[in-house]
């Protein structure tokens, strides 16, 4: 005695309830039937939540900010999505993949302040057999107003290999807190401290500017503030590095009569 089988396929790209009777033969002469009966459903992945706001913490000090949602497949087998409308300064890790049968999932939204206070993007997750949803992003940096106490750091003459340090005031003259980072195109001869950080509401900070070289030049290096939700700001940092000059005093020294 032996027993036979056969495979059975079924596909379907629109929910329904489906039924139908087949029939086969065996050896060309016994006719069997059993009906066939399916239940088609959409894909059912949700997102945790309608909307997301960005907005920086009190204690925040990195110009961006980072927020998380959740995808639930409450479905028995994995959900394929893909979101779309997403561009800067809005980035998500993983925009598109799978989510495994009754499981959830956990993205990274990261928000990249440019120069608006306030940005918002509409973007849609696309599942593959299953209802498109909605998902709104909001970001928010406040109102800030920055500025420096000058355009230009002078180092004037400057011996190599000895550094020197200045300061350099950077104010906030608007209601909300400023997220700033700088940025340095000689970072080899030029330090800038802190490179990022935050200026409270009508308050300020000292920028720390050392400067060392091992080289005899004139220097004239930009740095840009980069400030989030505001346009950015420049200073220049300028001088002459040379090799320390060293004379003698005295050609000749006279001792005199010395004993032994």
């Amino acid at each position: 005695k032996q027993t036979a089988g056969f495979d059975i396929k079924f596909s379907s790209h629109k929910p329904q309830n489906f039924m139908k009777t087949i029939q086969y033969i065996i050896n060309g002469h016994h006719s069997y039937s059993f009906t066939f009966i399916a239940q088609v459903i959409p894909i059912d992945l949700q997102i945790n939540q309608s909307f997301v706001e960005f907005r920086f913490s009190p204690d925040s000090i990195d110009p961006i900010i980072k927020e998380f949602i959740t995808l639930t497949n409450k479905s028995n087998t994995r959900a394929e999505y893909n979101f779309t409308g997403l561009s800067p300064p809005f980035s998500m890790s993983n925009s598109k993949g799978f989510v495994e049968a009754n499981k959830n999932l956990n993205l990274e939204i990261t928000y990249n302040p440019g120069l608006k206070t306030h940005d918002e993007q509409d973007i849609v997750m696309n599942t593959l057999g299953g209802a498109s949803r909605a998902l709104k992003l909001i970001g928010d940096t406040g109102n800030c107003k920055c500025s420096l106490q000058k355009k230009t750091v002078n180092f004037g003459l400057l011996p190599i290999g000895i550094s020197k340090t200045q300061s350099l005031r950077l104010k906030n003259t608007g209601e909300d807190d400023a997220i700033f980072s700088v940025s340095v195109s000689n970072v080899g001869e030029l330090q800038v401290s802190p490179m990022n950080g935050k200026v409270a509401a009508r308050d300020s900070i000292q920028l720390q500017i050392t400067y060392k070289t091992m080289q005899p030049h004139p220097f004239n290096i930009p740095v840009t503030i980069s400030i989030c939700g505001s346009q950015p700001l420049t200073f220049n940092v300028i001088g002459q590095s040379e090799i320390p000059l060293v004379q003698l005093e005295n050609n000749e020294f006279d001792f005199g009569r010395v004993y032994v």
